[in-house]
């Protein structure tokens, strides 16, 4: 799980008052009570996006969510398996059978009290179980997502991180870290733990949320001596609503080993002590990164 105890300037501010921008009717929430429930089941990718899709019906058909008062029906919901279909992808298939297949493995999890197709398998009928329900409207930390990003987002590793930099994202000066073995969990990875195992998929993932929310990414790189290499990451977010101040958004360890900069295309990889240097300039010219670092920025196809 992301951690933050052992360096306590990293814990994050307040949230700050910007505009989302995303349009009232694709908007969901993800409370962080429930973003640890969903690290807790196996879902493959198919069933995390219908998950997801299910999370954003059940938001746009509740009344007061932004207040912590929400009350689910005791009947649940229903929606067209056409309308679920368009959310996943699927708009151009006249066929039910991912949803069908993904409804055994979802029911398992405990997170429904009730999860079925019904009317010759036009309906989808859900109820979440009661502390599912809970977690979802809960008053603790929580992400605003646009379920438009399903069409990007196509992998269970893709969504949960994402899931994990909303909740931190509309921070002033949002950041988050994890243990490498964290983000083996978060992957289901097996064998050795090592950081050029997830380095493509970690980074790839990064960038495509990057592009969905104009921002750009900081990423250190730290050996803490838990594992023979890198073994924690550390992410700083900077988008046009964050504050940073660029002393904090520049600032390395002694366990720092190397420093990414990347946005929605481009990647440049530093040695930890040209960080603030290379912030000042990117400052200069907007951050844009192939100005700032002809001979280091590189781009990437995602």
């Amino acid at each position: 799980m992301p951690f933050d105890q052992d360096h306590i300037h990293e814990v994050p501010e307040p949230a700050a008052r910007h505009a989302t921008g995303i349009p009232s009717d694709r908007m969901y929430r993800i409370a962080e009570p429930l973003r640890w429930m969903l690290d807790q089941v196996e879902l493959s990718d198919a069933e995390i996006r219908l998950l997801h899709v299910l999370l954003h019906a059940t938001c746009r058909r509740t009344d007061d969510w932004y207040r912590g008062t929400a009350l689910q029906p005791d009947a649940g919901y229903r929606a067209s398996c056409m309308d679920l279909r368009r959310r996943l992808g699927l708009e151009a298939s006249n066929s039910n059978r991912v949803i069908r297949d993904t409804l055994p493995r979802l029911a398992a999890t405990g997170l429904f009290q009730e999860i079925r197709l019904a009317h010759r398998n036009r309906k989808l009928v859900w109820r979440f179980a009661d502390d599912t329900f809970a977690a979802l409207f809960s008053d603790s930390d929580y992400g605003l997502l646009d379920i438009a990003a399903l069409a990007t987002l196509k992998s269970r590793f893709d969504l949960d991180l994402w899931v994990h930099l909303a909740i931190v994202r509309r921070m002033n000066a949002p950041r988050i870290a994890f243990l490498l073995e964290d983000l083996y969990a978060l992957r289901d990875s097996q064998g050795a733990l090592a950081w050029s195992d997830l380095r493509k998929p970690f980074l790839g993932a990064l960038h495509k949320i990057a592009a969905l929310h104009e921002m750009q990414v900081v990423l250190l790189l730290d050996w803490e001596g838990r594992l023979p290499g890198i073994d924690r990451v550390l992410l700083r977010l900077r988008h046009a609503g964050t504050s940073w101040r660029y002393e904090a958004l520049g600032k390395t360890y002694t366990d720092t080993v190397k420093v990414i900069v990347l946005d929605a295309t481009m990647r440049a990889e530093l040695k930890p002590e040209a960080l603030p240097g290379t912030l000042q300039t990117l400052r200069k010219v907007r951050w844009d990164l192939t100005r700032a670092l002809p001979d280091a920025a590189k781009p990437v196809s995602v």
